[in-house]
């Protein structure tokens, strides 16, 4: 996942609507090596930002069909 990338969340319902991701953060517990993650600020259609964990959402992937 990158800044750019269209996602939605996969979970609820709430929010089948169409995001886009606008910061990745990756942190770390400074207390536990083994306490980390990403957090990924995303916004939403409704213009809403909030921040989720980066396995509550899924990348829209979008094919091209090759003509112009």
């Amino acid at each position: 996942m990158k800044v750019g990338d269209l996602v939605r969340h996969v979970d609820d319902d709430f929010y089948l609507q169409v995001g886009l991701v606008t910061k990745i953060e990756f942190w770390q517990d400074s207390n536990s090596d083994r306490n980390v993650g990403v957090d990924v600020q995303v916004i939403w259609g409704d213009g809403k930002t909030r921040l989720h964990d980066e396995m509550e959402l899924e990348i829209i992937v979008c094919q091209r069909d090759g003509k112009t």
